[in-house]
């Protein structure tokens, strides 16, 4: 990743069965001084992530990428001059969505078609996608919030409660993350109980800082229905 400003990757093996944790090994020796990898008992994303979370309390920004996705070269100086140029909180970008093992695929709906910074918080989270791997956080947002365990829809039961903390939040049309839909995901595998995982995931967002917006949980609510209805 060429990028200009200081930054460090974390990487964490979550109990991976085949051989990750060389291919994470030899490539951590390549750039000792960049990458710091861990090595866990497998717990799942939420568990992953919050072992991160909990391992950099010195950082000004974190952000997430999912280990089977890739980002542009110019993903963290676009989004740290989001949040630096703007004082946002939060910076998004575009994001491609990829398909079979040669990366050709099609830009992923955010909801927006310009660039943008905002202090209307509840306009974006009535637009946006509720995925953590678009977006680069102040690390303040996480100081007290972690992902939700146990759970299938993790994100839509954390990232509003993340958003709903910012102050700003950025955009850039740019595609600076390529993301690699896996047909044998846990969510792809688990479309019988959406219902259900909705409905928990939904109930922890009722009994969080969103909990006065009522407006607000009918539109993620029927959002996240409509969409898994519709998902193919």
């Amino acid at each position: 990743m060429e990028v200009s400003i200081p930054y460090r990757i974390l990487v964490i093996d979550d109990g991976s069965a085949d051989n990750t944790w060389e291919v994470i090994l030899t490539i951590r020796g390549r750039y000792p001084e960049k990458i710091v990898a861990v090595k866990k008992p497998n717990g799942g994303v939420s568990s992953a992530r919050n072992y991160g979370l909990n391992m950099i309390q010195d950082c000004k920004y974190v952000g997430f990428v999912d280990g089977d996705d890739y980002v542009d070269k110019n993903y963290l100086d676009e989004l740290v001059k989001a949040l630096e140029e703007q004082d946002s909180d939060i910076s998004m970008c575009a994001s491609n969505r990829c398909y079979g093992n040669n990366g050709e695929g099609k830009r992923f709906s955010s909801g927006f078609n310009d660039d943008f910074t905002t202090n209307d918080i509840e306009w974006v989270l009535c637009k946006t996608s509720f995925v953590p791997w678009n977006k680069l956080f102040k690390f303040r947002i996480w100081q007290e919030l972690r992902f939700q365990d146990g759970i299938t829809y993790e994100d839509f039961a954390t990232i509003p409660q993340a958003m709903w903390k910012a102050n700003r939040i950025s955009y850039t049309h740019k595609i600076l993350y390529h993301y690699y839909v896996n047909s044998t995901s846990i969510i792809m595998s688990a479309r019988k109980t959406t219902d259900r995982n909705i409905i928990a995931a939904q109930t922890i967002l009722e009994n969080s800082d969103l909990a006065s917006n009522k407006y607000l949980l009918e539109i993620f609510y029927l959002r996240r229905v409509l969409s898994g209805m519709c998902w193919t």
